[in-house]
């Protein structure tokens, strides 16, 4: 048996709701081909977290079966993270206290005078 798709221009009730499911289908297409990269930026966030944390765990089973120390493996791990994440925390601390410093000033300026 074969399926015939109702025809979008009769006037019965499946017609109607043919056209509807059309243009929501339509206008949603658009909608999303209008939306930018921020709409999928907590998916694309996950997924790269997804991809490290799998990434750490292969890592962390081939050193363990190549004959690695536990402790040698955590020290190294620690001093990975430390050479990747102290960069990035002095300079959010740095902009940070730049910023409280300025307005601070700024507000020592506008109390004097």
């Amino acid at each position: 048996m074969q399926t015939v798709a109702p025809n979008p221009t009769s006037n019965d009730c499946m017609g109607k709701i043919w056209q509807l499911i059309k243009h929501i289908w339509v206008s949603r297409g658009e909608y999303i081909a209008r939306m930018d990269i921020e709409y999928y930026m907590p998916v694309l966030v996950m997924l790269l977290i997804q991809f490290i944390y799998s990434g750490m765990n292969l890592s962390t089973r081939i050193a363990l079966l190549e004959g690695m120390s536990p402790g040698v493996f955590v020290m190294y791990r620690s001093t990975f993270a430390t050479i990747f994440l102290a960069p990035i925390a002095y300079l959010y601390e740095y902009a940070i206290l730049y910023y409280y410093y300025f307005s601070s000033i700024f507000f020592v300026i506008i109390i004097i005078s």
